[in-house]
């Protein structure tokens, strides 16, 4: 009777423990993962993401200057697009964004002396006719565009920073990729100019001017 009890015993003690198991699953041993894969960081496309910024970042500010050429002083303009030129046979990412916002302040003061005065603005506007205008319309949509991607492209840029904080082998892109991300934040702040002030200026000026509504929307050519 005794040997059946402890059988008995030994079967109930070794039902429990398969019955944990299966219910828990096997326990963690310290260094062997367990929660590795969750706390893992998502894999970042840091190349792929720069060349959308940088696309996105030469389509707003080359539009910008083909709106101010409209709208500000033509000899002003010229100087500002030798200027963009310029910028673009920088290899240097640091000083080349640094370039380039200095280069969209000056756009943007350009741009917004010729917005104060909305009456000549929408005047000129209205003035321009068959190819000129279809540009206008185009570096408008394009203005617009770039902020809308930029939007877009903010928060992945700040999840790659913090992806690439935390892998030291990815260190030497980390300084051009928060330049990068710097730009873009610029590009959102022109969000009122591009979404609000440059299509009510083209409406009172009697033009027709489409506006893009999502990132998924294609920039129109138009050409310096």
């Amino acid at each position: 009777m005794k040997k059946l009890a402890m059988i008995i015993g030994l079967s109930v003690s070794t039902s429990l423990i398969s019955t944990t198991t299966l219910a828990f699953g096997l326990p963690k041993i310290p260094g062997l993962g367990g929660g590795a894969a969750a706390n893992s960081a998502p894999a970042v496309d840091v190349d792929g993401f720069m060349i959308k910024a940088s696309d996105t970042n030469m389509m707003f500010q080359q539009s910008a200057l083909l709106l101010a050429s409209f709208l500000g002083e033509k000899a002003t303009v010229a100087a500002l697009n030798t200027k963009l030129q310029s910028i673009q046979t920088i290899a240097d990412p640091k000083e080349k964004s640094a370039q380039m916002k200095a280069l969209y302040v000056e756009q943007e003061s350009v741009i917004k002396a010729t917005l104060d005065d909305k009456t000549k603005a929408t005047e000129q506007l209205s003035q321009i006719q068959g190819e000129q205008r279809e540009r206008v319309i185009s570096a408008a949509f394009n203005f617009a565009l770039g902020v809308i991607q930029a939007k877009d492209l903010v928060p992945s840029g700040q999840n790659a920073i913090a992806s690439l904080q935390s892998n030291p082998m990815q260190a030497t892109k980390l300084i051009g990729l928060k330049n990068t991300v710097s730009d873009l934040t610029g590009i959102v702040g022109s969000s009122v100019t591009a979404l609000t002030t440059v299509p009510s200026l083209f409406k009172a000026a009697k033009i027709d001017a489409p506006m893009p509504t999502s990132t998924s929307d294609k920039p129109v050519p138009f050409g310096l």
